[in-house]
């Protein structure tokens, strides 16, 4: 790690994130910002939803990103565009946005999984938009711990972009893949920043001494996603868990991990289904990352359609059951050996789920402790993304205006 002196001064702007009613986001910026700070460097959040992010990320910390605005977006990029070619600020009119990504050191982005077309073209170029603003401006930029891919349309313009990254790290294998059918070298494989997230109080609903406490988080794109072939992920998890509680005492916690801001985005209304089904079980409010972090760490077993969820469960040696919808979910889970605890929406039934749920409950001393002996490994790769940063910094000079 360089000198906390070496750093002073030197400004990273993390862009990529939703916002922070997506824990999995938030956990991302939280964790890193503390490191990057830790480590003596000047950070800067930028965000589409400045209003809803204040409080978590704090306001004198956050600037206003564009990557959502269809006009102002379109108008930045041309805006960055003119300075490219004139060198002259006054043309990027002061916006927020711009300015931070012109007086950057580097400008970092914690997309996660959107360098992709995964869930679409539109949405894979808004997520294009902020390292090309910094490519524009001639600001360094780096794609820090992603799952990369993979395209089609967009295929050039994603090469030009990962090509032109002064740093990539990938959190799984299967993204050099990706890298390669681009034509693109290997990158370091690291590991998801949330792994460092520390976790905070909760006060969880007093935990009975017998039965199971098994967790929940699902989500509006694992209904769609299982609903492909036909399937409802809401009745396959509810007929599974009630079929379980016929054999043995059995909890259930809902653990909602993105809380709006719409109604299609709130994982609270989708697991309130299940209850509404008839099933027992308490569903959890909008709690910090943090705390979301704690309560998975409560249950004996989770059922994860969100991957951060997942992420937590995985940070606390916690058995958990992957419903993966991208090689994200597969990919993480093989770090840990995992493999046979995902299943792929769209490609299993209840029976398929409650089968390998008795499984985990069965094993899950045995999965606790596979977890246990990977986990440190992986927290350390997910600091090596930052020894990475540092790295950069030591053998490049970066400043305001650098040519990439």
């Amino acid at each position: 790690m360089n000198n906390l002196s070496e750093n002073s001064g030197k400004r990273i702007l993390l862009t990529g994130t939703y916002n922070s009613r997506n824990k999995g986001d938030a956990a991302m910026e939280i964790a890193a910002s503390l490191e990057l700070r830790r480590r003596g460097y000047e950070v800067i959040i930028s965000t589409p939803e400045p209003a809803i992010d204040a409080d978590t990320y704090g306001k004198n910390n956050i600037i206003p990103a564009s990557r959502r605005q269809v006009k102002r977006g379109a108008l930045n990029l041309i805006r960055s565009l003119l300075y490219w070619l004139t060198r002259q600020k006054r043309v990027l009119q002061n916006d927020p946005e711009l300015v931070a990504t012109l007086e950057a050191d580097l400008v970092v982005d914690l997309s996660g999984d959107m360098m992709t077309e995964d869930y679409g073209v539109p949405v894979a170029l808004s997520h294009f938009q902020p390292v090309l603003l910094a490519r524009l401006l001639r600001t360094p930029y780096a794609l820090l711990a992603q799952s990369i891919g993979p395209f089609t349309k967009t295929r050039l313009l994603a090469k030009n972009i990962i090509k032109n990254s002064v740093l990539v790290t990938a959190r799984e294998d299967v993204t050099n893949r990706h890298l390669a059918a681009l034509g693109l070298k290997s990158v370091p494989v690291t590991a998801d920043i949330a792994f460092l997230l520390k976790p905070e109080p909760f006060s969880s609903p007093p935990k009975a001494e017998k039965p199971l406490r098994v967790g929940v988080s699902l989500s509006e794109l694992a209904r769609k996603t299982h609903k492909i072939t036909g399937r409802d992920i809401v009745g396959d998890v509810f007929f599974a868990l009630n079929a379980l509680s016929e054999e043995q005492p059995l909890e259930v916690l809902g653990i909602p991990h993105v809380t709006g801001p719409t109604c299609d985005k709130d994982d609270r209304l989708i697991l309130n289904e299940l209850s509404d089904r008839g099933l027992s079980m308490t569903v959890l409010g909008d709690l910090s990352p943090g705390a979301l972090k704690t309560a998975v760490s409560s249950c004996d077993v989770h059922i994860g359609a969100r991957m951060h969820s997942n992420i937590a469960a995985l940070s606390s040696s916690t058995p958990v059951i992957a419903l993966s919808y991208s090689h994200k979910t597969a990919g993480i889970m093989q770090e840990f050996d995992l493999n046979d605890l995902v299943l792929n929406l769209g490609h299993f039934d209840s029976h398929d789920l409650k089968t390998l749920l008795s499984h985990a409950i069965a094993s899950k001393e045995q999965i606790s402790q596979t977890i246990s002996q990977r986990l440190e490994a992986t927290i350390q790769r997910s600091y090596s993304n930052f020894d990475l940063i540092d790295t950069f910094f030591q053998t490049t000079e970066t400043g305001v205006g650098q040519e990439t």
